[in-house]
Parts: C-alpha cells; structure tokens; sequence
C-alpha cells in the first residue's frame, strides 16, 4: 500500500480578491528580515515536529487545493460533556445543567474507563442508568459511551425507546484499555470473536450508531508526536474492521461501525492539520480494503497532556486555541475539559465555563460557517499532507510488526511512543518547550481553585500505563468484557 495523496481540483478565485494587492513569497520574506534583525530565516521560522516534519510558518499558497470533506459549511460541531461524578443522582444534575446550557452530546464516562481520571460512573444496573438519564430526553440529544462494554446490554435493552430511535457511540476500544492498562484482558482472538457478537446482536437490536471508538488520545497522553497518534488510531480502526470481517461481518458495514477520537491541543497548526489528515488517511484504508468511501465521525477532545495544576486558569486558554485547531480541522463533535479537570472533578463553574468556549467559537466566531477554512493555506495544507504521508508510513510499520494488537503485545509500538515522549519531556526540562504557568511565568501566589472533590494522588496520570514493561501485555488475564 502506497500512499496516494490527494487529487488535486481547480479551485475558483474569490472575487474580493481583486481589491487587494498581490503578494508574492518574496514580499513577505522582505518584511520578516527586518524583523528577525539578522537571523537566520530557518532558524527562527522553520520548525520540526516531533515525527520529523518541517513546518515553514510562511510557505507559498497551496494552489489548485481542494476542502476535505468533513462538517458540511454552515454544521457546527456538536457540544459534547461528561457525565463523571461517581454519584450517580450529582452526575445527573451536572448533565441536566450541561445539556440545558447548550449542550447536545452527553459522554458517560464510566469508572473503568481510561478517560475517568480516578472517578467515573458506577453503572451495573437498569435502574443506576435510569439514575443518571433521569429527565435526559434521549430524543433530543446523542450519547457516547466510554468504558462502559458491561453498559451494552442494559443501553440496549432498557431506555422506554426503541433501539433505532437512540443517536448513541459506544466507543468500544478493547486495544486502547489494554496500552493504558498494560494489559489483555484476554487473548486477542478471543476478542475478535467478542467485538464480532457484540456488533451483530447490537445492528441486530436496531441501533445505527459507531460502535467502535478507534482513539488516538492514550498515545497522545504518553506524549506521542501527532503523526504517532494518526498512524495508531488508523491501525486500530483497522484491527476493529479485521476483527469483524474474519468473523462474518462485510468489510463495508464492519467500516461504519468505527468513529475516531483524537486530542486537540494548543499547537493549532498541528491540530488542524491532524484533524484533516485523518480524514485522508480514512479515505485512503477504504480504497486499500476495497470498501466504499464511508464517512466518518470524528470526536475531538481538548488534550489532557497539555492541562497544568500549578496555573490552571492558564488552562483556558489552551483549551480555546485546541477548541478553535479542532472546529476549524472539521470534528464532528467535541469535548472541551474544564479548566480543573486535572485538580479534580470541575464544578458546575468550570463546566460552564468549558461550555461556553463552545458558545463563542460557534455563535460569536463562526468558525463553523465555512467548510474547511483552511483549504488552499500553504501552512496547513503543507502540515497536512506531510502529517498524513509520514502516519501512513507508520501504519504500514504497525501493520509489518503484525497490526495493532500485536504491536501492542510486543512492546515496539509502546517503544515508539517512549522514544518521542523521551524527546519532549527533556525539552520541556531544558527550556526549549516552554509552558505557560508552570516551566515560564509560574504564579508566585496560585490562585485557590474549586473542585467537587480532588484528584487522588495514585491516579494523577492514568496514562503512564504506555510506561509499564511490555511483556504483560502479552500475558492474557480473567475476561472482563471486549
């Protein structure tokens, strides 16, 4: 499989583009000398990624580029919030203000889930579901799931509505609780198997929605480079589409059962490029597997990598420039992290607060009104193209050590990552990566910030699972679900 890029359409001039005065390459370097005073152009200009892409911050327009496909122009992304407080009636409440605040996805985020943070919903019965839900019109908003395989059949089964009438992602992800946990839950043929008979009894049941969540933010918590993220979401999305079709399931319907979640950080050039490329990079699998072109849902999350404690507000800002990077790459939906997310569970203030982020780059910035605005700018088209060339090599090498799951139990593809995160975590300590409110400009007196209740110290950093030795990886252990 060779990556095949894009194919490249006319694109129309705008009409006020005649009002201005053409510029040339040349024009701008003119000016950026005189600022740099002497310094060398690349030096200053020219950056390179941690997987070894170079970024110009002034290339030339990308000509006879045409928009990825992703939110039609005028769709705006759908405001998704989590429904995590271990007790089950405060979730409920905090949900209830969320989804009247303006929110039309609600994330039930359970306590085994990767993503809980050391809280998380307990939910083992009809009635603790019915708990949460209570006075949630399900008619009227979706439902993404995470962690929650036991959560299938009481989903299913048990909501007063029928099965088809629930917009609902179960984001089923056995390979990424393995990489966090370290662990199998049980061999992987027997989880191909599993995921086969859940998918079948599900279409079975009536429901329409992705089953299957293909997600890229363990590696990118372990402080993978984003060409790192692509290239494992990919490789996952297609052991997910493996599994189903060796077990009965068309390659077609097993690749319209599969979502994508990626993080969203404050590098917003990256980020949007990420967003994009993913998009190519699906479209290129369907063409490998001979399957039809099937759209895909990308959810965006804000990164849990990039939140401090020490300055937390500061944490707002980062969260606008990745919710922004996301909106503008095309995600379908996304959850911004409140502010205080890593102090603890974030208090109707903070949530409020991550809602509203929403608001303004929806109704105030209109980000959303076009389709793909960053089609035809040299920085992002140039970002986009190299991240989805050098993902797709990285796929191929996750797919020559055996696919996913393999890579996974032998430890290389943890390796990888650890290479990468080695990088980045000593320019953090040497200075070259700075962060803002903690490495430059710490607060000297740190403003007292609220929590429901605090994080507890053993779970500060659920992530560092891609840390432990690789060999328990391949040591399968009791059956706890897909």
């Amino acid at each position: 499989m060779a990556w095949s890029g894009r194919e490249a359409l006319v694109q129309s001039e705008l009409i006020f583009g005649a009002e201005f005065p053409s510029a040339t390459r040349d024009d701008w370097l003119k000016l950026t000398s005189a600022v740099l005073k002497g310094a060398a152009y690349d030096s200053r200009l020219v950056t390179r990624s941690y997987d070894g892409l170079m970024l110009d911050a002034l290339p030339p327009r990308a000509e006879n580029s045409e928009p990825v496909e992703a939110r039609a122009a005028g769709a705006p992304w759908r405001i998704a919030v989590r429904a995590d407080h271990p007790d089950l009636d405060t979730a409920n409440r905090l949900a209830l203000d969320d989804l009247v605040g303006g929110a039309s996805l609600l994330t039930l985020v359970l306590a085994d889930s990767p993503t809980a943070y050391g809280f998380g919903l307990q939910v083992g019965t009809p009635d603790d579901l019915d708990r949460v839900l209570s006075g949630v019109d399900l008619g009227m908003i979706g439902l993404r799931i995470e962690g929650g395989a036991d959560l299938v059949p009481i989903l299913a089964g048990n909501q007063g509505m029928t099965a088809d009438a629930l917009d609902v992602s179960f984001g089923l992800d056995p390979l990424g609780t393995a990489v966090v946990r370290g662990v199998f839950s049980r061999p992987w043929a027997e989880t191909e198997k599993t995921l086969a008979k859940t998918a079948k009894n599900l279409r079975a049941s009536g429901i329409r929605g992705s089953l299957f969540s293909a997600d890229g933010r363990p590696y990118h918590a372990a402080g993978a480079g984003a060409a790192q993220e692509l290239a494992a979401a990919l490789a996952t999305a297609l052991a997910y589409i493996r599994a189903l079709a060796d077990n009965g399931i068309p390659a077609d319907m097993a690749a319209s059962s599969i979502e994508f979640t990626l993080a969203a950080d404050a590098n917003q050039i990256e980020t949007t490029a990420k967003f994009r490329a993913i998009r190519l990079l699906w479209s290129a699998l369907m063409r490998e597997i001979g399957s039809a072109d099937h759209p895909t849902i990308v959810h965006a999350e804000t990164a849990w990598r990039m939140m401090t404690r020490l300055d937390p507000h500061t944490n707002i800002l980062r969260a606008t420039i990745a919710g922004f990077a996301a909106g503008v790459g095309g995600a379908d939906s996304m959850t911004i992290l409140p502010f205080s997310q890593a102090i603890g569970l974030p208090d109707g203030f903070a949530r409020r607060l991550a809602r509203n982020t929403h608001a303004i780059l929806i109704e105030e910035a209109s980000i959303h009104r076009v389709a793909d605005p960053a089609a035809g700018a040299g920085a992002f088209e140039a970002y986009t193209d190299q991240l989805a060339e050098r993902a797709w090599d990285l796929f191929l090498d996750i797919e020559r050590a055996g696919g996913m799951a393999a890579a996974l139990a032998s430890g290389w593809w943890q390796s990888e990552v650890r290479k990468t995160a080695t990088a980045r975590a000593q320019d953090i300590a040497s200075g070259a990566t700075p962060i803002v409110g903690t490495t430059v400009f710490p607060p000297s007196n740190p403003l007292a910030t609220a929590v429901l209740q605090p994080v507890r110290p053993a779970v500060e950093s659920p992530f560092n699972a891609l840390a432990l030795p690789p060999s328990r990886l391949s040591e399968p252990h009791e059956a706890s679900g897909p």
